[in-house]
């Protein structure tokens, strides 16, 4: 399943690709192959289920940065859709734990928007890296799985 999660004591954030548009042969001029996605958010008793666009490039950002962050545990690590809809960071402190903080807009035109924090810690965030190797796997990079091959 092209999904992953990261998790904490007070909510998650899922994104589940549902189709990868041009996969394998063509890619997006946002990077990696455009996708139709689900996204699952839950921060304390506020939830989100919605439709998001993301492209793989997006993904793969994301995991290089979380990558260094998680070798550190120092840092931020920044998500963003390329609708610009969802928005998160995480954020390590000095002693392991780490913060997610971001919002959601559901439409871009009304302001609907959800302001999210959730706390975790490190360890966490293992198993969210695991998912996000597999899926750069399968999507390659920002040129796509064609051009990862290559190389």
């Amino acid at each position: 399943m092209d999904s992953f999660s990261i998790r904490g004591a007070s909510g998650f954030i899922k994104i589940k690709i549902e189709e990868a548009y041009g996969f394998p042969n063509e890619t997006s001029v946002f990077g990696g192959y455009d996708t139709r996605s689900k996204l699952k958010l839950k921060s304390t008793c506020f939830s989100v289920n919605s439709i998001l666009w993301v492209s793989t490039g997006n993904i793969y950002d994301f995991y290089k940065q979380l990558e260094a962050t998680q070798r550190d545990l120092r840092g931020i690590a920044r998500f963003t859709s390329y609708e610009n809809n969802l928005l998160f960071e995480i954020s390590y402190n000095e002693v392991g734990h780490v913060s997610i903080s971001g919002e959601f807009r559901d439409n871009c035109v009304e302001e609907n928007v959800l302001k999210f924090e959730i706390l975790t810690d490190q360890s966490y965030l293992n198993r969210s890296l695991g998912k996000l190797r597999q899926m750069v796997e399968k999507y390659g990079d920002n040129r796509g799985i064609a051009s990862s091959e290559k190389a």
